[in-house]
């Protein structure tokens, strides 16, 4: 901050941990000032734990607002960036604890609403406008918006399962049905997100089988009909993945079971032809290593 004079907030990445310091998610935001001023229009991208900003720039810009009771910071990070720069570290310098009574449903509800007065401020001073007056009931005047509810709900149900409170992730998956009725019957946005969560959680426990147990949890626990074959496109798209990861890492092995595991669970990727070419030049390697030791054990010999 010394160095960058028009640098107004700096935040960092973070780390979100369980009861126990257990790891949940690894945050990695954005860090250049173009992309923050950009992404902080949509929705807060600091951390409010581990951010910095100089005694001038807050006197400069008035310091918090008394008259939001929530979301004071991102109000705030809107009229910093109005004057200043932004950055975040890459790197990780905080860890925020999640527990069952972080958030409540309604305290969530009211968070949204007052970004969304936070953000039309925002927007009137920019056009030079006069900030609109604060509402009697801010949720009716600034309902949150429900895709931004199911995606909280979603992260949520994620959070929940990765520190082992299974009830808590049911009540957000009957969160998010509640949020958007059609949203839990959704094959695509579900399965995509399964999917990619399934992943984090294999990275963040080195364990496959970590990954696959969340997506059958997650579809055991949707209402829909379509639960079962939503699992089994997910779990097969899940492993067809991790052989890709697991040939582009030289660990033949786990090439073959999770090819063989992705064919199993969803019969469609035995037309696959990326997946069977992986699988056969695995395969080959791996021949070809066991012929070389044995012929180096039978030189030995």
């Amino acid at each position: 901050m010394k160095q960058q004079p028009k640098l107004g907030l700096l935040g960092t990445s973070y780390q979100i941990i369980d009861y126990q310091g257990r790891l949940l998610e690894t945050v990695v935001l954005p860090t250049a000032n173009a992309e923050l001023q950009a992404c902080l229009d949509k929705g807060n991208i600091f951390c409010h734990g581990s951010v910095m900003f100089s005694r001038t720039c807050l006197r400069q810009v008035g310091g918090y607002h008394e008259g939001f009771p929530v979301t004071q910071d991102y109000e705030l990070w809107l009229r910093i960036s109005e004057q200043y720069e932004l950055a975040n570290l890459a790197a990780v310098l905080y860890q925020f604890r999640f527990s069952a009574g972080t958030v409540s449903r309604q305290s969530r509800r009211l968070q949204l609403a007052y970004r969304r007065l936070a953000r039309h401020m925002a927007t009137s001073r920019r056009k030079g406008e006069a900030e609109p007056p604060f509402p009697q009931n801010i949720l009716n005047t600034y309902p949150p918006e429900p895709e931004r509810l199911l995606g909280d709900a979603r992260h949520s149900v994620y959070l929940h399962y990765a520190a082992d409170q299974r009830d808590h992730a049911m009540e957000s998956i009957m969160l998010a049905q509640e949020t958007d009725p059609g949203g839990v019957r959704d094959v695509v946005t579900w399965s995509d997100w399964a999917v990619a969560k399934a992943h984090e959680l294999t990275d963040m426990r080195h364990d496959a089988r970590e990954g696959a147990k969340f997506i059958l949890w997650l579809f055991e626990h949707i209402p829909s009909a379509a639960s079962k074959q939503l699992a089994r496109k997910a779990m097969g798209r899940f492993y067809a993945d991790q052989a890709f990861k697991a040939y582009y890492a030289g660990k033949r092995q786990n090439v073959l079971r999770y090819t063989q595991q992705a064919m199993r669970r969803d019969w469609n990727w035995l037309r696959n032809r990326g997946l069977w070419a992986i699988s056969w030049k695995a395969l080959c390697r791996l021949s070809t290593s066991i012929i070389s030791e044995t012929e180096s054990s039978h030189t030995v010999s």
